[in-house]
């Protein structure tokens, strides 16, 4: 979690936007701060950016306005971001992952991304017991998606992975 600014140094508004702020490479986030508000005013650096919700695009370099409702706090994706994303639980161990979900974000420029797993528990993964896939995404004329072959001795018990651009 780190301010915007950070991450655009040379877009002077993002050093004015204290109540958004980046989280990870990917996420933007703005909380709704205002007490009742179910709209929120959310400034987006340069470059194209999914609502997370929607998938709708928006180009950056301005404000947009976008519903707020109680269940859905404002997040975009910065394009060209690799997501993966497991089954909606309560808490980490309500249920095994049993279905991979791994969201491509079109973007310009070449991307990678590592997915670690371990079991989460233990501290086997000291003696090598966990597991790395990683993962690319290109697109020009074409989208060129890759995942790799899986490195290392955790098993993951997955049904199924789904792709999702």
């Amino acid at each position: 979690m780190r301010a915007m600014c950070l991450d655009f140094p040379d877009d002077t508004i993002t050093h004015e936007q204290t109540l958004q702020y980046m989280f990870g490479p990917a996420f933007l986030v703005a909380p709704v701060v205002e007490k009742g508000a179910r709209k929120r005013k959310v400034y987006l650096p340069r470059g194209r950016w999914y609502y997370f919700w929607s998938n709708e695009i928006f180009s950056g370099g301005r404000f947009v306005e976008v519903e707020a409702p109680l269940d859905k706090l404002p997040l975009f994706v910065r394009e060209g971001s690799i997501i993966p994303t497991g089954q909606e639980t309560e808490y980490v161990f309500e249920k095994p992952l049993d279905t991979l979900e791994i969201h491509f974000y079109k973007g310009d420029r070449p991307t990678n991304f590592e997915l670690y797993e371990d079991d989460g528990l233990t501290y086997q993964y000291e003696k090598g017991k966990s597991i790395k896939l990683k993962m690319s995404l290109k697109c020009n004329n074409e989208i060129e998606a890759r995942i790799g072959f899986p490195e290392g001795n955790y098993k993951l018990d997955l049904k199924s992975v789904k792709l999702v651009i």
